[in-house]
């Protein structure tokens, strides 16, 4: 299939469109910014601002059979003001009108077969305790009112004879980015308020389902069928993450920080994905303790986490073979580093072959040594820093081959020196260092 996502340089979308990627479905991306949307390893790539002038790019739905709309400004990325507020709803009432506006313009044959249309479970508001499956009411706060709108704008999909299907998402887990990478290991308040989540595997293995299946249509809650308070849910990540303590936080503290936003961390959903489980979904990480093991593997608090991921248009024997061979870690790596081979263990990388490297960080020199500790020809290799600046680095490769190329993934987990203290004094100064590497790898 010919799958479009707007969104596609987030958190959902990027996933999503890597995983039908690996289906061998044809992805075409959008998104606001121009050069996130470049590194997408999409077909094609349209940059497309719902809140601008411009309409959405006509060109972009030809021949294609699903659209998947993910846009929509971050709920919690900023405090709220009235100005705020309005960039919430608009970016997704507005982008959506803008779409359906779209599919009127193409013949009844030439629309695509399927709209899949975010969501969000803030539709029901604070309820308490009460069980929420799709029919519930809606709630009474800001998030609530942007929902509803929003739905009311995707639904018209389906007067065009398109089938909709709408995913009214919860908390979404994940290992780098969403909600995990901006919530400490604080309770707030009593912690007896119930949350709804899903990990990000279960969510995109339901969205392509979707996508797939003529009999999925209408509202689905995208969440796992156990829903947990706050309490439950901040033990668990102390636990997995060898927190030694979770600390209290006073509700009329978080209120007096966040203003109205706070409601997005004291409402209270217990949630449930009642139609998911009616059409036999099966969920991989139904358990929070599984989901949490699978994204964190028992790494205490101060490991960080970073993926990446590229297409190149080339087969994979040629890729893996640049990408595996250390003389071009010098072509790839950015001029400010000054990365350069010293020696090998071996004539050709194997596993166990050790590498030295000389380096400039910030100027500083420094000395990098790296084992290569799994190697798989043409389907990955893991190198881990025997010695360096990190306390630790482990880099796993992974190649996987497409229709017109390979699709490369980094996952890069690394722990900075110092403890907690140097976490926090050097943590965001090094994540944007390691992201302007990977960045430079892809242009």
């Amino acid at each position: 299939m010919r799958i479009l996502i707007t969104g596609a340089t987030g958190l959902l979308g990027k996933k999503l469109l890597i995983d039908l990627l690996k289906k061998g479905h044809t992805v075409i991306g959008i998104g606001r910014d121009k050069n996130k949307i470049i590194e997408l390893p999409a077909k094609q790539t349209y940059s497309w601002d719902a809140l601008s002038d411009q309409e959405f790019p006509q060109d972009s739905l030809k021949h294609c059979d699903a659209v998947i709309h993910l846009a929509g400004e971050p709920v919690a990325a900023r405090r709220w003001n009235d100005d705020v507020k309005k960039s919430i709803l608009d970016s997704r009432t507005i982008g959506t009108q803008k779409i359906i506006s779209a599919f009127k313009k193409l013949k009844e044959n030439d629309r695509p077969k399927v709209f899949i249309a975010g969501s969000a479970i803030g539709f029901y508001g604070d309820q308490g305790e009460k069980n929420l499956t799709e029919t519930a009411d809606k709630g009474s706060d800001f998030l609530a009112d942007v929902v509803q709108q929003w739905e009311l704008e995707s639904i018209q999909a389906k007067d065009l004879g398109i089938r909709t299907v709408i995913l009214r998402t919860g908390i979404v887990l994940a290992r780098s980015g969403g909600a995990l990478e901006k919530m400490p290991p604080l309770q707030v308040g009593r912690g007896d308020n119930f949350m709804s989540w899903i990990h990000i595997q279960d969510w995109t293995n339901f969205a392509i389902q979707a996508v797939e299946s003529s009999k999925s249509e209408g509202i689905y809650n995208l969440v796992s069928p156990h829903s947990v308070t706050q309490t439950v849910f901040i033990a668990d990540l102390a636990q997995e993450r060898h927190v030694p303590f979770v600390m209290t936080v006073p509700k009329f503290v978080v209120s007096l920080a966040l203003g109205e936003m706070a409601q997005v961390l004291l409402s209270s959903q217990k949630v449930q994905p009642k139609r998911m489980l009616d059409e036999g979904f099966k969920f991989q990480f139904a358990k929070l303790k599984d989901a949490f093991k699978d994204i964190y593997r028992s790494e205490d608090y101060l490991v960080q986490d970073y993926t990446v991921s590229q297409f190149v248009p080339d087969k994979i024997e040629n890729v893996f073979e640049f990408f595996s061979a250390a003389k071009n870690l010098e072509q790839i790596t950015p001029e400010f580093l000054n990365c350069k081979v010293k020696n090998m263990s071996s004539k050709e990388i194997e596993k166990d072959t050790i590498i030295n490297y000389k380096l400039k960080i910030h100027g500083i020199p420094a000395s990098w040594q790296t084992q290569i500790t799994e190697w798989v020809p043409l389907k990955m290799f893991v190198d881990n820093q025997n010695k360096g600046p990190y306390t630790l680095w482990n880099h796993t490769h992974t190649f996987t081959q497409l229709e017109n190329g390979t699709l490369i993934e980094d996952r890069i987990k690394y722990k900075v020196p110092g403890h907690l203290v140097g976490l926090l004094a050097l943590g965001a100064f090094i994540r944007k260092d390691v992201s302007q590497i990977f960045r430079h790898r892809i242009k």
